[in-house]
């Protein structure tokens, strides 16, 4: 114990050398009263040894000025022991300058209470190395002040461990910088719980790099706040995977911005379920490029809206693959708009089953180009309705090819109206069969051009009944071939009405055989028997 030190008067101390002061023993120091702590000057303070700063008990450290206490040397300050560092005063913390704080060892740090958190200033918080921070309990962490948080390097920053950023409050990750949060490492991120994900504004969050965005989970994804969701920019979702994309809430997908899921892979968006392509906003589907839509699978398109449909663009409708288009509900067909409709491709088209056609409103069906009409199989011909026959045009069905006339039923073709069937070629009559051209109606027949009937073949033309023979305008008879004329049966012959006889020409007469001759009535005969001299006029059909 020594003997010299309790007889110092703590007046006296200020005037004693350093060399004195740095002289004296362990022994000594642990005999100094708080008083005479207190009179040191910062100078007799700064030549204080390690060793004899760690003799100090509670009281005398509590002792020192917050003035001499700042004089300590750095190396000296090594000396003090968690126990010692605790029992330092709060503005006797705050007082350390940032190199004290700095060279404090984790042990040491680990001293600091919650309320010499509070006390540190934003200067001492930046002096933190990554090592002393990474050695804060979870404790410690939360106690230091949102104005002082944004002082901490980020090299400390991303030393904290998962635990440790955890602690962290919702006020102290809003305080980070952006560039703090930029400097969080792909690990930190990944780890980070909704509530704290969810604290960080929407500044923070358009600031994160495409690293710490590819680092988030689908569970993240799926919890984060619209407004950061939204945050995020066009590079954070072109980077996003199929399992991170497929994350999002239907919720949040509804209130997904275009620009960002334009941005989005079509390997991203293939993760989405039918539901949520469902959820997405009509004009942010008619804001998918054609590579999104035409990579979207069959039970995702089914998940399109009839609004989303109404919204697609006719390059996103061009862009329909034929699996798509065939994929399609009938709801979903008939919402496509007129102006879109025409931008199916022929084998989008020809992928369409009968009840899929069947969904096409006549506008649509009218605005089918020429092409499109004539890439329909005839299986998809064959099975179209009476109205949808007819809600095409002159010009649509002028194009039929004559595969596609052919493989048009009785039904059909005896429910054609008037312009759709004079609509068709010649090529096309000469086509029918004697089953088809036999279902015409004697109205229909009554106003048939021609030329057209010209083209029919003589085994067609055997598929007339004897009154519609009779429907045949008599100009329309006077223009037939004689190897027609010749073919008709004694049953068709008897059809022929007098202004027909009167119609046919003298080849047409020299055509007619016997056995057609003798099956005339005397009124047919009567009819022609003057040839020039024919008193009944033709018969109009009109």
């Amino acid at each position: 114990m020594s003997t010299v030190i309790p007889g110092i008067s703590p007046s006296v101390i200020p005037n004693l050398s350093t060399t004195t002061i740095r002289n004296w023993t362990t022994e000594d120091y642990a005999a100094l009263s708080t008083d005479q702590l207190i009179a040191f000057t910062t100078a007799q303070a700064s030549v204080i040894l390690s060793s004899s700063l760690a003799v100090l008990k509670s009281d005398q450290i509590r002792a020192f000025q917050t003035e001499d206490l700042r004089a300590i040397a750095t190396s000296a300050l090594a000396g003090f022991s968690s126990d010692q560092i605790q029992a330092l005063k709060t503005d006797q913390v705050q007082a350390l300058s940032t190199s004290q704080i700095a060279v404090l060892s984790t042990a040491q740090i680990q001293g600091l209470s919650s309320a010499d958190m509070v006390a540190l200033t934003s200067g001492q918080i930046g002096a933190l190395t990554s090592a002393q921070l990474g050695n804060l309990s979870t404790a410690q962490i939360a106690a230091i002040e949102t104005v002082d948080i944004k002082s901490i390097t980020t090299a400390a920053l991303r030393n904290l461990s998962s635990t440790q950023l955890d602690a962290f409050t919702s006020d102290q990750l809003r305080a980070l910088s952006s560039g703090q949060v930029n400097s969080l490492t792909t690990s930190q991120v990944n780890t980070l719980g909704t509530a704290d994900l969810n604290s960080l504004s929407s500044s923070q969050f358009a600031n994160l790099s495409t690293a710490q965005a590819q680092a988030l989970t689908a569970t993240q994804l799926g919890n984060l706040a619209t407004d950061n969701l939204n945050a995020l920019g066009t590079g954070h979702f072109a980077v996003l995977s199929s399992t991170q994309f497929g994350g999002l809430t239907t919720g949040q997908l509804s209130k997904l911005e275009t620009a960002d899921l334009r941005a989005v892979t079509t390997a991203a968006l293939n993760g989405l379920s039918s539901d949520q392509v469902g959820a997405l906003a009509s004009d942010a589907v008619g804001s998918l490029t054609t590579a999104q839509v035409g990579s979207l699978g069959t039970a995702q398109i089914k998940g399109l809206t009839t609004g989303d449909m109404v919204a697609l663009t006719s390059a996103q409708v061009a862009s329909l693959t034929s699996t798509q288009a065939g994929s399609l509900s009938t709801a979903q067909i008939a919402a496509i708009e007129t102006a879109d409709i025409k931008s199916l491709t022929t084998g989008a088209l020809r992928n369409l089953s009968s009840d899929q056609l069947d969904a096409f409103t006549s506008d649509q069906l009218r605005a089918l180009s020429s092409g499109q009409v004539n890439s329909l199989t005839t299986g998809q011909i064959n099975t179209l309705g009476t109205a949808d026959l007819n809600s095409l045009t002159s010009s649509q069905f002028s194009n039929l090819s004559s595969g596609q006339v052919q493989a048009l039923t009785n039904t059909q073709l005896a429910n054609l109206a008037t312009d759709n069937l004079n609509a068709l070629g010649t090529a096309q009559f000469a086509a029918l069969s004697s089953s088809q051209f036999g279902a015409l109606t004697t109205g229909q027949l009554g106003k048939l051009e021609t030329a057209d009937l010209r083209a029919v073949t003589t085994a067609a033309l055997n598929g007339l009944s004897s009154d519609q023979v009779g429907a045949l305008a008599s100009d329309a008879v006077g223009s037939m071939t004689t190897a027609q004329v010749a073919s008709l049966g004694t049953a068709q012959i008897k059809g022929l009405t007098t202004g027909d006889m009167v119609a046919l020409t003298s080849a047409q007469v020299a055509s007619l055989t016997s056995t057609q001759a003798g099956s005339l009535s005397t009124a047919q005969i009567a009819a022609d028997a003057t040839p020039g001299q024919i008193e009944a006029p033709p018969r109009s059909r009109a």
